[in-house]
């Protein structure tokens, strides 16, 4: 027996037992090494370990990443340090943070009592308190569902041609209804009606002329374009009648050209 055996050393050879030697494709980039004196610090890894750690790793980020996102922002714009639906110190305190969340609101563009009292609601403000803080923000003019009503009717009108009835609706959803609504729908006439209507309708027909010949298919396609058109105006909120009445005239005038 050599003097490495007579040593107590393991005999040259493969190795067996709790290790692989290098290269093994089984256990990957595992090495055989000499077991300590202690088996749970012997970890072999192979390349499926290597996946499931990176894989485990990946869904921490993703995961943090989520709650990062949906954590809810501090209302810093609005004064207040609180998050929405906590409990106030006092009244004041309370109708402090309303009026800076109203006046947020209305620095981007008009707003009525009804939109800003939703968004108050929203923000957890008592509804005792928001009347409170609107009924201010009335007195002193900043808030004014009549001038809002007259500045919405003209832009809507002129912007998108609607009708007094789709103008109607539209003021309904805002909160704006009755004497207030249909004070604002007096600057639109039959006439300015009528006329807009027009302007929409010779403006698609610029952009594609009627047929006008008399085949089966041209009168095919004119009825066709003749049911977008009033379709169109239908949307828009003015009267079949109308509608129909104007489409008429601007393809009578088009075939007149």
């Amino acid at each position: 027996m050599s003097e490495r055996h007579e040593a107590g050393a393991e005999p040259q050879g493969p190795r067996r037992g709790r290790g692989r030697r290098r290269g093994d494709p089984e256990w990957g980039d595992a090495v055989w090494i000499d077991p300590p004196a202690s088996s749970d610090l012997f970890v072999r890894r192979s390349p499926q370990d290597d996946d499931r750690t990176a894989n485990a790793a990946g869904e921490g980020r993703r995961t943090g990443r989520r709650r990062a996102a949906s954590t809810p922002r501090q209302a810093q714009s609005d004064g207040q340090a609180q998050s929405d639906g906590q409990a106030w110190s006092d009244w004041q305190e309370q109708a402090e943070f309303a009026r800076n969340v109203a006046l947020r609101h209305l620095t981007g563009a008009p707003r009525t009592r009804h939109q800003l009292e939703e968004r108050l609601a929203d923000r957890g403000v008592e509804a005792e308190v928001a009347a409170e803080v609107l009924d201010r923000l009335e007195t002193v003019g900043l808030v004014d569902d009549r001038e809002f009503a007259r500045m919405f009717v003209r832009a809507k009108h002129a912007g998108r041609g609607l009708a007094r009835s789709a103008l109607r609706r539209e003021l309904a959803r805002t909160g704006v209804e009755g004497e207030a609504a249909e004070q604002a729908l007096e600057q639109v006439d039959d006439q300015a009606e009528r006329r807009t209507a027009r302007e929409l309708v010779e403006k698609k027909v610029r952009a594609r002329p009627v047929p006008t010949g008399g085949s089966a298919v041209e009168r095919a396609e004119r009825d066709k374009h003749v049911r977008r058109l009033v379709a169109m105006l239908a949307r828009r909120g003015h009267a079949p009648s109308l509608a129909f009445a104007v489409v008429r005239d601007v393809i009578d005038a088009q075939d007149a050209d």
